[in-house]
């Protein structure tokens, strides 16, 4: 049986693709019948879409779950096409956003920050910033007991015991890390 439907489908497709006059001829078509009906337009568009949005969001759902790897690739590439605009443009509506809404994003710090990945988050950026330390975790944490992170070299951390952590301290860093990173090598081996 004949599908119309994919035909025409098709072939305006194609006609498309390979015309640039028929493009051409389809932008001019578009200003003459679209030129006094703006208003009606938008109107129109203001009334269908808080009666329809509950569709419009599931489709759009559908299309993200079907379109995912197409719309990530599109997006980095535009990214890495346009970088210093997105930033500038992040930069200029983050700060709006956070001025706005000042208290909300900071209750919403305060939360995160009480999480377990918060802690972790501030605790990678102060070895970061203050000692400049590495944060990779070799093991993943498995104690029930409270813990600290110890750094066995610059960059790699293991979780220990905080009574194990602390039995050597002092301001020799490598003496308390040899000593310690024999008995990582007990408790991980």
């Amino acid at each position: 049986m004949f599908d119309k439907k994919e035909y025409n489908k098709n072939y305006r497709k194609n006609r498309y693709k390979k015309s640039s006059e028929y493009r051409e001829y389809v932008k001019e078509y578009n200003k003459k019948y679209y030129a006094g009906k703006k208003e009606y337009y938008k109107k129109h568009a203001a009334e269908y879409y808080p009666k329809h949005l509950k569709e419009i969001r599931e489709q759009q759902r559908r299309y993200y779950k079907e379109h995912q790897e197409k719309l990530k690739a599109y997006t980095r590439k535009y990214y890495n096409e346009n970088k210093q605009h997105c930033l500038d443009y992040a930069r200029k509506y983050g700060e709006k956003y956070f001025n706005d809404n000042r208290n909300i994003v900071l209750e919403r710090h305060r939360r995160y920050a009480k999480t377990e990945n918060g802690k972790k988050v501030r605790l990678k950026n102060e070895y970061k910033r203050s000692r400049k330390l590495g944060f990779n975790e070799i093991y993943p944490n498995e104690l029930d007991e409270p813990f600290v992170w110890h750094h066995v070299n610059d960059n790699d951390v293991v979780a220990l015991p905080v009574d194990v952590h602390s039995i050597y301290g002092g301001r020799e860093s490598d003496v308390h890390r040899e000593c310690l990173n024999y008995i990582v090598e007990q408790i991980y081996k």
